[in-house]
């Protein structure tokens, strides 16, 4: 049996194509997020007006806003602490 010879990755090519998935994942995760929260903002509005109280409204807002801007927060820290991470202090002593 002929094997085709598959060239093996090395960590650092794997661990970056892991991160690149990882990424991508939380992406599709995050638009979930929004429209979900949208939606329900939407829903609790609409139902919010048609009841007449503005208990309901307020919450589906402050759900959305906890939520939306939460998640945003979140992956901005992720980025800067990913990034910080990739670039680790020297062990030297002295100062840049």
């Amino acid at each position: 049996m002929n094997e085709a010879k598959v060239p093996e990755k090395t960590i650092e090519e794997r661990i970056k194509e892991l991160e690149s998935q990882v990424d991508h994942l939380n992406g599709i995760k995050f638009k979930y997020y929004f429209f979900g929260c949208f939606y329900f903002f939407i829903l609790f509005g609409i139902g919010s007006f048609l009841i007449g109280t503005v208990w309901l409204f307020l919450f589906s807002i402050v759900y959305f806003g906890i939520i939306f801007f939460g998640e945003i927060i979140f992956k901005s820290l992720r980025f800067l602490l990913k990034k910080n991470n990739n670039n680790p202090p020297s062990n030297d002593g002295e100062e840049k």
